[in-house]
């Protein structure tokens, strides 16, 4: 209700109003949030599009509301900036979803959060991945094994009964954790 309030009292025309609109509601399904103190003017009346130092002191500059929409963050980082990133960490092992190289579409910190923060703070709890002062490294075989859940559950049935009644046991205590 109040993005309706402050979209109408954007001194904008309705045509461009619909242009915030639009460009909003892909922000924020990128990023979770719209930071409108740092996106709109002072008296909320228009989108910042920048803020400069000129010897009176810091001044705002609006976007007219003419051509593509435009905020002081505007454009947003694309999937290929973090390549690098993205290329290392699957070096160092981690399972990471791949076509992120060539991809051009926008990301926000819902997507970076998904795809590649989650992962790696995964890959550190599980110590699959060791993060030291030369910087990330995967961890030595003798130290982890990446086994699949439906792997480990066969071997424990193909066991013998003294193991599965052990890990009935287990499972009976770790259930209502």
């Amino acid at each position: 209700m109040d993005l309706d309030w402050i979209i109408g009292a954007l001194a904008i025309n309705a045509d461009s109003r619909g242009v915030v609109t639009e460009a909003w509601a892909s922000m924020f399904a990128l990023w979770g949030a719209l930071p409108l103190s740092q996106i709109l003017t002072r008296d909320r009346k228009a989108i910042l599009a920048a803020v400069e130092e000129r010897p009176t002191g810091r001044a705002e500059i609006a976007w007219t509301g003419v051509g593509p929409y435009r905020d002081r963050f505007t454009p947003s980082p694309i999937a290929s900036d973090f390549a690098t990133l993205h290329r290392q960490l699957r070096e160092a092992g981690l399972d990471l979803p791949s076509g992120i190289e060539d991809c051009t579409t926008p990301v926000g910190q819902l997507s970076l959060e998904r795809d590649l923060l989650q992962p790696l703070r995964d890959a550190i709890e599980r110590g699959e991945v060791d993060l030291g002062p030369e910087g990330l490294r995967a961890r030595a075989s003798d130290l982890f094994a990446r086994v699949p859940e439906a792997e480990r559950f066969a071997e424990i049935l193909a066991g013998d009964d003294r193991g599965l009644l052990s890990a009935g046991l287990l499972a009976r205590l770790v259930g209502p954790l």
